[in-house]
């Protein structure tokens, strides 16, 4: 099914802090399938969506107390524009390895939140042994057939672990961001962020979760590259022969052109 996402001209300038603005949303969510069970925000900054995820990841790495939590929440919160995108791209890029930052910083989105039936999401790739499995035809990368297999495997293999599973084993604790990030392309929604909470979610009885959304809508958008892209360029360039110097800028005025911070 097509489906139209529209957006009003001059909305979106280069800076992709800036939320997109969504012309007749009631609308467009009637003809989005599935359709969202509740709309809790319509326009979503993707700053806001950019620091949940630095709260979620930063939750993993340090202690769970009160007050670390308090702490780098402030942290997060305070952080000047330039830090923000800096701690995000790092954390994206080089630590989690995943698309966080280029999706965030990439204006040609706009966020909402949501309240999303678990069944309707597709789980996307986490690593080749359990996409293996997510990805068969017994699971179609269904979160609530996976918790199924999840189970079973799990009362097969009470020590064992022969399919690389371990990180699923033990689901029943609290999940202190349950908020996921999510995808919306051609009428299906796909994981972003998240899977492992969203795992916990369902290991403990949920059947909808809350979600941030991204949806296309400007499609004459522009992403952020990053500075370390930049940076890694100019080092190969202070390195570089003559020929390889002007691979290298074309290289860079192509992303300058590509990129809302080339």
């Amino acid at each position: 099914m097509a489906i139209i996402l529209v957006s009003k001209t001059n909305v979106l300038g280069s800076n992709p802090s800036e939320p997109a603005a969504i012309v007749g949303y009631n609308d467009l969510m009637k003809s989005v399938f599935p359709p969202p069970l509740k709309i809790i925000k319509k326009i979503v900054d993707p700053v806001e969506v950019g620091k949940y995820y630095l709260k979620a990841e930063f939750s993993k790495i340090f202690s769970e107390s009160g007050s670390v939590k308090k702490v780098v929440e402030k942290t997060i919160e305070e952080m000047s524009e330039h830090d923000y995108w800096r701690m995000l791209e790092s954390l994206s890029f080089s630590f989690r390895l995943n698309s966080m930052f280029w999706l965030v910083g990439n204006s040609k989105y706009s966020w909402s939140l949501e309240e999303r039936d678990i069944a309707d999401i597709s789980l996307t790739g986490m690593n080749p042994s359990i996409d293996n499995i997510t990805y068969s035809k017994e699971i179609s990368n269904n979160p609530l057939k996976f918790n199924n297999y999840l189970v079973k495997y799990f009362k097969k293999h009470p020590k064992e672990d022969p399919h690389s599973l371990e990180q699923f084993r033990n689901l029943e604790r609290k999940v202190i961001y349950p908020t996921i990030t999510l995808k919306e392309s051609e009428g299906r929604i796909f994981m972003v962020d998240g899977s492992n909470r969203l795992m916990n979610l369902v290991r403990n009885g949920a059947k909808q979760v809350k979600a941030y959304i991204a949806r296309e809508t400007n499609p004459k958008g522009k992403m952020k590259i990053g500075d370390s892209t930049f940076y890694l360029l100019r080092v190969l360039y202070e390195k570089a022969d003559i020929n390889s110097r002007n691979s290298i800028l074309n290289t860079v005025e192509i992303l300058m052109d590509e990129a809302s911070d080339g």
